[in-house]
């Protein structure tokens, strides 16, 4: 039986100062901000973990980040996770 491990992805360790004075953050960005990797924030949102923002009619999402630093305060397991059914959507133009 072989058991190879994939390589970690690798996090960086600074947060590009621009970050902070967006209101909407990509998954690239929001993995930079929580400086976790991009695989873990997509299992989050899988799980619904995490508060996320899907695009109207898109497969796009999008992380506010006040919501995420919320989110950071309540110890990373407040309301969306008891709500596990929780999507939320930005609202249409």
């Amino acid at each position: 039986m072989n058991s190879e491990k994939k390589p970690r992805e690798k996090v960086p360790k600074d947060i590009p100062e621009y970050i902070f004075s967006k209101r909407w953050l990509t998954p690239e960005e929001t993995a930079l901000y929580l400086s976790m990797s991009k695989h873990t924030l997509y299992e989050k949102v899988e799980k619904k973990h995490i508060p996320f923002y899907r695009m109207p009619h898109s497969p796009l999402l999008r992380f506010d980040r006040l919501a995420l630093d919320a989110w950071m305060k309540e110890g990373k397991n407040g309301t969306l996770q008891k709500k596990r059914n929780v999507v939320l959507q930005l609202p249409g133009p």
